[in-house]
């Protein structure tokens, strides 16, 4: 059974541990997609929290509620990420939707070698990169003070330039929100710099796959799912990738 951790900080955080070198811990967060590395002195073991979003229900309760009665063929997803309990929580929501989905377990560094590599029997409408990242608050611009959005700035672009077609969601807690929509990411976190919650960008994928090719996503309808949408998401208008069946 996992173990699962809070530091000593204040940031009310519940992370794994993922690494130990020497008298240091790497943590990922459970719940935000935030990685850090503290003295084991900070770290105390707690109970493992049943994380369940009431605004990931209601997202799916209501996107089932706009497209009942039609029939349509809704988005496809790929979504890679570095957590096996990630992405099979993931996965649910997704499932719960009828989205079909490749959910592909990759190391933030890795993915950008395993999508030159990949080759789908399907076109993909809806890339989603995640994992877990942070800033260290010496300079926004400098994509070195993120640990891990240099990975996935890279991954954007390869994606972008093999499938143009394609909607990108991209990042994870303190991203470089800049960096990322430049790489060719149609929304992507952080504009804020603060944690992003692990259903969020599913949700945001959900949102693309549910709403017809011909209309533009309601981003700010999101709101009611995620939690200080606009300073952990931004992005650019991107039409749906929903088509309705006719017969």
């Amino acid at each position: 059974m996992e173990d699962y951790y809070t530091v000593k900080d204040g940031d009310n955080l519940v992370y794994k541990i993922t690494a130990i070198e020497d008298d240091y811990y790497v943590l990922s967060g459970v719940e935000y997609r935030k990685i850090r590395k503290v003295h084991k002195d900070l770290v105390t073991k707690t109970n493992k929290q049943n994380i369940k979003d009431c605004y990931s229900d209601m997202c799916i309760r209501e996107s089932k509620v706009d497209i009942k009665n039609k029939k349509v063929i809704l988005g496809k997803v790929v979504h890679f990420d570095s957590d096996t309990e990630y992405l099979n929580k993931t996965k649910k929501l997704y499932d719960e939707m009828g989205i079909y989905n490749l959910m592909i377990l990759s190391k933030e560094i890795d993915i950008e070698s395993y999508i030159k590599k990949l080759k789908l029997s399907f076109e993909p409408d809806v890339f989603v990169i995640t994992g877990h990242d942070s800033y260290n608050k010496k300079g926004l611009k400098d994509i070195n003070n993120y640990t891990n959005s240099s990975y996935f700035m890279n991954a954007v672009k390869l994606i972008r330039s093999k499938y143009p077609n394609c909607v990108i969601i991209s990042g994870a807690c303190q991203s470089n929100f800049e960096a990322l929509l430049a790489s060719g990411s149609n929304f992507a976190s952080s504009p804020k710099r603060i944690n992003v919650h692990i259903y969020d960008p599913a949700i945001l994928a959900i949102s693309v796959c549910t709403t017809s090719f011909r209309k533009i996503v309601n981003f700010n309808q999101n709101e009611k799912y995620i939690k200080n949408l606009k300073k952990a998401f931004g992005g650019i208008e991107t039409y749906g990738k929903m088509k309705v069946l006719y017969m």
